[in-house]
């Protein structure tokens, strides 16, 4: 099984990348893009069937909903990689569109599909692989509609429902609480208007509030969850980082953070060649990944939530780098991240 499995994402991994050799990635058109996506999609798929959740990955969790998706996916593996498919075409393609609505960069590419692709199978890979990918698209789809506040006009509705994605993560991992924190503080700084931020903070916390009022009701302390929380969120994480940070990821993490900090300086030597609107989108994705970063090196419970949490705000900022450096240079880096992923991926597989 192991060989034919070997195959068929070695046959995956030769189609995709045959298909960001038709273009350069950043000149992709849709239907490049979108076959990328859908390859990537079915290898995270397989790889999730093959590789089923182990019932000692999660021990305790003061997060209430995380054992119950973690025994959904030991109970139903092959319903749950099921499952992982349209929520990673959903994210990706959620996330990609925002950075073209808002004409993210000078000039125009779908780069953003094939970049989130990637960055998903190598970051939500592994035996938490349900997990991981449900709280990919949570921020995959808050950031969607985060940077889409940050067009022409900010609609209400986008910015509260991007917030009550974020409010609802803490639910899944407890170190996720830090995120509620800082999500809405950041926002406040970046955007600095009272109906903003009353419209931030109600969100994020509104999640939160209805469990604990569901709690409540069915007698519990209202203020239970919330500290158990706070307390599980400042004590050591419930499972070894070791197992999750293996060598290719380490690799493929390292990159993503240089390949980033180039971004930010080409962004920082054209930023007046953008609108306000786009400058603000630009200030919060990159104070946002430092933070998050921050996070994952020194909060006491991080895990690999946590570290999925802190490279996803890369995706929107990578195709900036990809359309300054040549062709041949954007292709062979994006090459290198699409055999890291899959490499990451064949070692979950045979672990």
């Amino acid at each position: 099984m192991f060989i034919s499995l070997r195959c068929f994402l070695c046959y995956n991994f030769f189609c995709t990348f045959a298909v960001v050799m038709i273009l350069d990635v950043v000149r992709h058109k849709f239907a490049e893009a979108l076959l990328a996506l859908l390859l990537l999609a079915l290898s995270a798929m397989v790889a999730a069937m093959c590789a089923p959740t182990l019932p000692e990955v999660v021990v305790a969790n003061a997060a209430p909903l995380r054992p119950m998706l973690h025994t959904f996916a030991v109970n139903h593996h092959i319903l749950a990689a099921l499952i992982i498919l349209p929520l990673f075409c959903s994210a990706a393609l959620r996330f990609a569109r925002a950075t073209i609505r808002i004409s993210l960069y000078p000039e125009s590419t779908m780069a953003a599909i094939a970049i989130a692709a990637v960055v998903l199978l190598a970051m939500t890979s592994g035996g938490e692989a349900f997990v991981l990918m449900i709280i990919a698209f949570l921020l995959c789809y808050s950031l969607g509609r985060l940077l889409g506040c940050f067009g022409p006009s900010m609609r209400a509705q986008r910015l509260f429902s991007a917030m009550l994605a974020v409010g609802c993560m803490p639910l899944i991992d407890s170190s996720l609480l830090a995120l509620v924190i800082v999500m809405p503080l950041l926002l406040i700084f970046v955007r600095r208007t009272l109906r903003e931020s009353i419209i931030s903070i109600v969100g994020a916390i509104l999640p939160l509030f209805a469990y604990s009022y569901i709690a409540w009701c069915l007698g519990d302390d209202f203020t239970a969850t919330a500290i158990a929380l706070w307390n599980d969120m400042l004590t050591p994480a419930y499972g070894s980082i070791a197992t999750y940070i293996t060598l290719p990821r380490m690799v493929f993490v390292v990159m993503l953070v240089v390949m980033q900090l180039s971004s930010s300086a080409i962004y920082i030597s054209d930023r007046m060649s953008l609108g306000p609107g786009v400058r603000h989108a630009w200030s919060f994705l990159q104070l946002l990944f430092a933070l998050l970063v921050l996070l994952a090196l020194l909060l006491p419970s991080a895990s690999s939530v946590l570290f999925v949490v802190a490279t996803l705000p890369v995706i929107a900022m990578l195709p900036l780098l990809l359309m300054r450096v040549p062709a041949y240079l954007s292709t062979l880096l994006f090459f290198i991240l699409l055999s890291c992923s899959y490499i990451i991926l064949i070692l979950n597989i045979l672990a």
